[in-house]
């Protein structure tokens, strides 16, 4: 732990954290996004739903064919939200860590003092 210095830490704790509320941000923005895709995955597949002939089974399927490029971008925006969410966890994560290390060097200071 001697190459760690408590400058060293509270820079590194220091850049988490605004990396950290940066991640928040992006978070609000995928949580909108995902919101905004699911719902347009919707209604394109309740009008292709719609506009499909043929019986009901012929009809969703049909609707399924023509809305798979929406599905696969509101699951993709639904998947950057919980990437994101996890990321966020691990910066938690490594502040906490960073935390730590920052009493153990206080602790390490006090012995020395």
């Amino acid at each position: 732990m001697s190459d760690i210095t408590p400058n060293g830490a509270v820079l590194e704790l220091a850049k988490l954290s605004r990396t950290l509320d940066e991640a928040g941000y992006r978070l609000h923005d995928a949580e909108r996004k995902a919101v905004r895709a699911r719902h347009e995955f919707t209604v394109a597949q309740a009008k292709a739903f719609l506009t499909a002939e043929g019986s009901i089974q012929a009809r969703t399927a049909q609707a399924t064919v023509e809305t798979a490029e929406a599905r696969v971008g509101a699951e993709l925006a639904e998947a950057e939200v919980r990437i994101l969410r996890s990321d966020i966890r691990i910066l938690e994560n490594r502040i906490d860590v960073g935390r730590s290390v920052v009493g153990v060097l206080r602790a390490e200071a006090a012995v020395v003092r």
